[in-house]
């Protein structure tokens, strides 16, 4: 009896240490696509700014030519 007691200790504490790594690896995935995310917002926003002072030049050049 006690060494199921042992044993079912043993296995509660290994499937403890599965489950936190497993959390663990979940939070680290979540990290790395929240970077990504972050990455490709900024990205983005770069793209916006260069495109609304092409938008903004070829405005005043056509001004200039009417």
């Amino acid at each position: 009896m006690e060494a199921s007691i042992k044993s079912l200790l043993a296995e509660k504490e290994e499937l403890a240490m599965q489950l936190t790594n497993s959390l663990l690896e979940m939070e680290e995935e979540n990290a790395i696509q929240c970077a990504r995310e972050k990455a490709s917002i900024e990205a983005i926003e770069e793209k916006r700014k260069l495109y609304n002072s092409q938008i903004t030049s070829l405005s005043e050049k056509l001004s200039e030519e009417s």
